[in-house]
């Protein structure tokens, strides 16, 4: 039987790793985007995909750092298997496993919105 936080710690864990693979794929397809424009000398488009290529490295990099804090913060509990652990012990597990993806879509949303120029 299960506890909350291994529950917690599996879903958050996998739902950070998850999204560091899709990351990474995403990080070396706009890294080639980049470099091919580059070459074409069309510096708006090449400049789109390198920031793509670094949101995508970043939040590759938050993702994997939340998997493994999420589970530092998991091994500070004892765990019983068969009892409840305390509601304060499976939120903690869960925030930890699972801040890296927030982060990361705090920051793409921050780096990628549509910016309107200044007017004047």
């Amino acid at each position: 039987m299960y506890d909350g936080t291994d529950v917690a710690l599996v879903l958050g864990g996998l739902a950070s790793a998850v999204l560091a693979t899709v990351s990474l794929i995403g990080a070396a397809a706009s890294l080639a985007f980049y470099v091919y424009y580059k070459r074409r000398s069309d510096s708006g488009n090449a400049s789109f995909s390198g920031r793509m290529a670094a949101n995508f490295a970043v939040t590759a990099v938050l993702c994997g750092m939340s998997v493994a804090s999420g589970y530092a913060n998991y091994d500070m509990f004892e765990h019983q298997r068969g009892h409840s652990n305390p509601p304060n012990h499976v939120v903690a597990v869960a925030i930890t496993s699972l801040w890296g993806p927030f982060a990361a879509g705090l920051l793409g949303f921050y780096c990628l919105r549509k910016r309107n120029p200044a007017a004047g």
